[in-house]
């Protein structure tokens, strides 16, 4: 699913639930992570918790008014999942974008955390 608004009168939940199994499992619940203005509107977000994943889909408020939902288009958010002792994977079947970060210790207490993200990959050290 991508992003675009949606008419809220033919995606309630089941829909969602039912669209979202194939690629994330069960649906498992939800969180609300909170709302912000966006001009005269007011965007809340919330995230859908499946066995295998979660999907972020953001509500648009116009006053009391719902005037739509749609999955969130802002894809700055991942759920990693451990590879190692002192490294995690994100994996996006619908983009086919993968993210790994790792963890390696230094001489003291100097710590190493490196992003890969297709052919990108960035490093911050913290150092004693």
């Amino acid at each position: 699913m991508g992003g675009g608004m949606t008419n809220t009168k033919t995606m309630g939940m089941s829909t969602i639930k039912s669209e979202q199994k194939p690629v994330w499992g069960e649906y498992t619940g939800f969180t609300l992570l909170g709302s912000r203005p966006a001009g005269s509107w007011v965007i809340t977000h919330v995230r859908l918790n499946f066995a295998h994943g979660q999907q972020l889909l953001d509500y648009l408020w116009n006053g009391e008014r719902l005037m739509g939902i749609q999955f969130s288009p802002y894809p700055g958010y991942f759920s990693f999942r451990p590879t190692s002792a002192m490294s995690f994977a994100s994996y996006d079947p619908r983009s086919g974008r993968s993210v790994g970060m790792g963890f390696a210790a230094g001489p003291g207490a100097a710590l190493t955390l490196t992003l890969t993200g297709g052919s990108e990959s960035h490093t911050a050290v913290r150092e004693q």
